[in-house]
């Protein structure tokens, strides 16, 4: 049942970011996680492409206010504990100052892992 909500959430991330402009970064290390009122917090164990800076090593955040949140919570729970990689994507906004601030911190929509 577990594995069903997980390709449930990882189409539904897919389908949300069809239509806005995104990115996609695979084969990424989940390094830490927090989560907090705002979402989820994710440092990656190396720097996306698309961030400028780092925000005290944090890269992106996953709004709580997503419908499968907590779907997309299990599967980096399941990367972070297991070690393997996941793919992510976020939409775009690559500047020199992005992920150097929580504001500019990359919006992640989708996550799924990677094969």
């Amino acid at each position: 049942m577990k594995k069903i909500k997980t390709v449930i959430a990882f189409v539904l991330g897919l389908y949300m970011i069809s239509s806005a402009t995104s990115n996609y970064q695979g084969g990424v290390n989940i390094g830490r996680l927090t989560v907090d009122n705002q979402g989820i917090w994710i440092g990656f164990n190396s720097k996306p492409s698309d961030c400028g800076g780092s925000y005290y090593g944090w890269y992106g955040l996953i709004p709580n206010t997503l419908p499968y949140y907590k779907d997309l919570l299990s599967v980096l729970l399941t990367a972070k504990t297991t070690g393997v990689t996941v793919d992510i994507w976020y939409s775009s906004q690559s500047t020199q100052y992005a992920c150097s601030s929580p504001g500019t911190l990359l919006p992640i929509y989708g996550v799924g892992f990677s094969q």
